[in-house]
């Protein structure tokens, strides 16, 4: 990179680093977990689609689509879409589960709905599956700096990594979400000029049609099966417009919104624009496959169009852009997997969880641990996609304890367990069959609901929540979920 475009990367990195730091020096526990209530629509619009707009958006659609076509794009992008348009639907039930600004609805949905066993196995579920989302933000992090900047690949790695744990431990979520707003103006500005550039360069959509043509590729790459099969597409723009629920990161933000109008506005915007984010890295892959050699690395496909072919002072505003992509998502998976580890785990029990002692010291270390499982597990897994479907995926497989705790009367506790325990380790261990890679939830997300719908129906009767010994906490029936949502409706700020 030039003097200019290295200029442009530092002055972005000390805007994000200020408004870190200004949220490091007042955060309490509570803030650092929650931010409940305190988000208005504009920022939690920028917070949403940054959050998501990651590794996987960006540079692995962008990969993907240059060597097996627009077959992953168009099943996220449009699957991702329906799902936050779902979410909008689900913000005033979601917003009735945890009155306490304490843990996130999402913690709190299990343990009221289920038990806290069942809290305990989503915790462990949900933080196992965001180390390998954290690890394909790391990944990619780790390309920019080796791509463009000629690091070792290792060295980049860590020095990506150590940057977004040490401002994901300082300030918490509240700086997450604020900075998210300047990732996100980077982004659309970055995707917008990249795209519009170069497709300038090839002649525009013509001209990159007329390439792929030439070399006998423009068929299967156009053709959306060929990345995985007609299956892999329905069914994954399906249960993709249902992955938003397991999404603990969507739930925070819901929590977050100053009032039930805001956050459904917010991602219905956000399941706009999140897909014009999947359209543009779509189109920047055909444009990579008519530009680039046919054996450039799934990885660095993306960055070795930007280096090739933007002049100085544009390269940097597009690593800029990726950097803010990447870091922004980096940030909320290594917070959410911190979060239900302390809130659903190592202090599961405690209701009160800021009169912990030292709670925010302890939040702190934990999100280094967190952090560097995740650095390791780059190191272990190299290809961003296989590391995004596995935690995708993966998180799919609370769907039926989710969508059955939400609306099926008979959902209880053994059930819930059951499709977690049966589920989760089927998926995993089938995405190392060959073959199987790409679609190893199917099987995986059957067995599960097969699981959770038989063990609802042999349990029929039991309490909602029923927790061991006669807990009096375990007494919440759907009467009394339904109760809840009504007081939250009439006190809600919305009309």
């Amino acid at each position: 990179m030039t003097t200019l475009d290295i200029s442009v990367v530092a002055v972005y990195l000390l805007a994000v680093l200020a408004v870190n730091r200004r949220w490091a020096d007042s955060v309490d526990a509570s803030a650092w977990l929650t931010s409940r209530n305190s988000i208005g629509t504009g920022f939690l619009v920028f917070t949403v689609v940054s959050t998501n707009v990651g590794a996987g958006t960006i540079i692995g659609t962008a990969g993907a689509t240059a060597h097996l076509g627009i077959g992953l794009g168009v099943t996220y992008g449009v699957g991702v879409m329906i799902g936050f348009w779902i979410m909008a639907v689900m913000t005033r039930r979601i917003r009735a589960i945890a009155p306490s600004h304490e843990r996130s609805s999402f913690s709190e949905f299990f343990r009221r709905r289920y038990s806290p066993a069942v809290g305990v196995a989503v915790g462990l579920a949900i933080a196992f599956l965001y180390f390998f989302y954290l690890a394909a933000q790391f990944r990619a992090l780790s390309g920019i700096l080796e791509v463009w900047g000629g690091w070792d690949t290792r060295i980049a790695g860590v020095a990506a990594a150590f940057l977004v744990i040490w401002m994901t431990a300082g300030a918490g979520i509240r700086s997450d979400m604020y900075t998210d707003a300047l990732h996100f103006w980077a982004m659309v500005v970055t995707m917008v000029a990249i795209v519009v550039i170069e497709l300038a360069r090839q002649g525009g959509a013509n001209g990159v049609v007329a390439a792929l043509i030439a070399q006998q590729r423009w068929e299967p790459l156009a053709n959306p099966y060929t990345f995985a099969g007609p299956t892999f597409v329905w069914l994954g723009i399906g249960t993709g417009a249902l992955l938003g629920l397991p999404a603990m990161e969507n739930w925070q933000r819901i929590d977050a919104a100053i009032d039930t109008r805001g956050a459904r506005r917010a991602f219905l915007w956000a399941g706009l624009l999140n897909a014009l984010f999947f359209a543009a890295a779509v189109t920047l892959g055909l444009v990579a496959a008519a530009a680039l050699p046919a054996d450039t690395p799934s990885n660095h496909v993306l960055f070795k169009l930007i280096q090739y072919s933007l002049p100085p002072g544009l390269v940097g505003l597009a690593v800029v852009g990726l950097f803010a992509a990447l870091m922004s998502t980096a940030n909320t998976m290594l917070m959410v997997a911190v979060a239900v580890l302390l809130s659903d785990i190592l202090y599961g029990d405690r209701d009160a969880l800021p009169e912990v002692p030292n709670l925010l010291r302890t939040t702190r270390r934990l999100t280094w641990a967190v952090g560097l499982t995740g650095l390791a597990i780059a190191f272990l897994q190299p290809q961003i996609v296989s590391l995004i479907q596995t935690a995708l995926w993966g998180s799919g497989i609370l769907l039926p304890a989710i969508v059955g705790g939400l609306f099926w009367s008979r959902a209880n506790a053994a059930a819930a367990l059951g499709s977690i325990v049966v589920g989760f380790p089927l998926n995993f261990g089938l995405s190392f069959v060959p073959g199987l890679q790409d679609t190893a939830w199917i099987p995986a997300l059957g067995a599960a609901t097969a699981v959770f719908v038989g063990l609802s129906l042999v349990r029929r009767g039991q309490t909602l929540g029923e927790l061991p010994d006669g807990d009096s906490r375990a007494d919440v029936t759907i009467s009394a979920v339904r109760v809840n949502a009504v007081d939250a409706v009439v006190s809600d700020k919305s009309p």
